[in-house]
């Protein structure tokens, strides 16, 4: 999904309920995970919160391709989320 997508999903909620949870898509499950993202809390879902910090993913991984997550473009993603 994309991180603009998932931010206007957050804000119409927000609109339509008066509140929002900050974590999009938290209505859909996906492999049976509850939640795949979090903008208040990513270490809660595996996804680093700061820059090398935990679930960090190394960006110099050789050739970007979609099995190595593009050297962590998506799963790195979620620091500028929070």
């Amino acid at each position: 999904m994309s991180l603009f997508a998932n931010m206007f999903g957050e804000i119409i909620e927000y609109f339509a309920k008066g509140k929002c949870d900050w974590e999009p898509g938290s209505q859909v499950r996906l492999f049976s995970r509850v939640r795949f993202r979090s903008f208040s809390n990513p270490t809660s879902v595996n996804l680093p919160d700061t820059y090398q910090g935990d679930f960090w993913i190394i960006t110099e991984c050789g050739s970007p391709n979609r099995i190595n997550n593009y050297c962590g473009v998506h799963t790195n993603s979620s620091i500028q989320n929070k």
